[in-house]
């Protein structure tokens, strides 16, 4: 049985991939029509990072949780998941800063599609946030559990006797 704290992270996977595919879907459209605009594409890598290691995740979800560890594939392909969060949490954040300059810098008008943006990104960096403390806490809760199963095990076997 998964505790809330991994079932919150379970749900806010499937919420990532949601909306890091529907805005990795609207940053191609923005670089069909702007084909010369450098940040459309590092801002597409980054939505789509965050599609593969939400996808990375749930798979290392179901495949080890509660009790089994990380090792040989597994371990590598949850490294490279946390490298790619890392990558686009910090992306993120650069983004966020980016559009925080513009917005403010057009004081002679409100931005309504900037803020909207922030706001947006601001959420999908509070949970990508959330997700990545997860990631960093999987490995030690997984041994944990494992350990604590074992143990169980073995007691159970001296006190059958």
């Amino acid at each position: 049985m998964l505790s809330v704290k991994w079932k919150v992270y379970k749900i806010l996977n499937y919420v990532l991939i949601l909306f890091a595919t529907i805005l990795f879907l609207l940053m191609l459209t923005i670089i069909m029509d702007n084909s010369d605009d450098i940040s459309a594409y590092l801002v597409a890598c980054i939505f789509l990072f965050m599609i593969f290691q939400a996808l990375t995740n749930l798979y290392i979800l179901s495949k080890n949780f509660p009790y089994h560890i990380l090792s040989g594939p597994k371990l590598t392909q949850h490294v490279i998941a946390v490298i790619l969060d890392i990558i686009s949490f910090l992306g993120i954040l650069v983004f966020l800063i980016f559009v925080i300059k513009k917005t403010l810098g057009r004081r002679d008008q409100f931005d309504n599609v900037g803020t909207i943006v922030f706001i947006v990104c601001s959420c999908i960096w509070v949970l990508n946030g959330f997700i990545l403390f997860c990631q960093l806490t999987v490995t030690s809760y997984l041994r944990k559990n494992s350990k604590t199963l074992f143990h169980t095990m073995i007691d159970s076997i001296g006190e059958n006797n």
